[in-house]
């Protein structure tokens, strides 16, 4: 019996280290990371080319829209960030 394999992006200013936590678990549940992004800017990046393979986004609640790590940058909900990114692609 063939398993699905599920393609994600995964959103969130500090990905790299969760990713290295969790790497076995997510190959356990057949999720396969196809990007990481650390903010808002890389995430559009990344979803407007890979938009076709993605399955789901893992997203943090918060996270820094640009690339900068500016004090009080973190006001973004990152679910309603991914959320209207992914509606103006539709």
């Amino acid at each position: 019996m063939q398993q699905n394999v599920y393609n994600v992006i995964w959103v969130d200013d500090e990905v790299d280290q969760l990713y290295e936590n969790s790497k076995r678990i997510l190959k356990q549940n057949n999720i396969n990371v196809i990007c990481k992004a650390h903010n808002g800017v890389e995430f559009r990046e990344q979803i407007e080319t890979l938009y076709d393979r993605v399955d789901a986004v893992i997203v943090d609640a918060n996270f820094c829209k640009s690339g900068t790590n500016v004090v009080g940058d973190k006001t973004i909900s990152g679910l309603r960030y991914v959320e209207s990114t992914i509606s103006e692609l539709n």
